[in-house]
């Protein structure tokens, strides 16, 4: 994830499109990020496997109130990996805000994680998957902040052919300092 945001960061840090001010925080934060990826323990030294969706994004589900049952869907980047990244990425506020403009209160997040964590059958991954979702939570914020980036410079410049002004509006507000 680390280097996927290093990535996207680029084309926003050596636009002429950048913020300079903007620009240099994201510098800043991959540094630290860079550092941080050597403190990242179970997911080096004791890994959790399942399969993970990537994108659980408020409109990749399906709620059929009739039966009580919700739907994950669009499986279109479906990986081997740790379930805190499918977590983290869900109560993302880059995440939660992205067509809702809802931003999960703590409280919710942690009425939510700890849902989880009750339905967990793992004794470890159960002990486990909160500190795991925590360590993963600045590397998801990172990785959609980065892809913001990214997008502004690619709607900017005319290389996004899907032009949607509410997705550049939220863009925009991604890339302020206070957000």
């Amino acid at each position: 994830m680390y280097e996927e945001s290093s990535r996207m960061a680029e084309v926003y840090c050596y636009s002429e499109f950048a913020n300079p001010v903007i620009a240099s925080y994201l510098t800043e934060i991959l540094d630290w990020a860079k550092s941080a990826c050597d403190n990242e323990r179970y997911y080096l030294s004791d890994p959790w496997f399942c399969v993970i969706n990537t994108e659980v994004n408020s409109g990749n589900f399906i709620a059929d109130r009739n039966s009580g049952k919700l739907y994950l869907v669009d499986w279109e980047k479906p990986l081997w990996g740790d379930p805190s990244q499918d977590l983290s990425h869900f109560c993302a506020p880059t995440t939660t805000l992205w067509k809702t403009g809802y931003r999960m209160p703590a409280a919710d997040r942690m009425k939510f994680l700890n849902a989880y964590r009750n339905a967990v059958s793992d004794p470890h991954l159960k002990d486990t998957i909160i500190e795991r979702v925590c360590l993963r939570d600045p590397f998801n914020c990172l990785r959609g902040i980065t892809w913001s980036a990214m997008a502004y410079i690619q709607y900017r410049s005319g290389f996004h052919v899907l032009q949607n002004s509410d997705t550049f509006e939220k863009i925009q507000q991604y890339l302020q300092e206070d957000f």
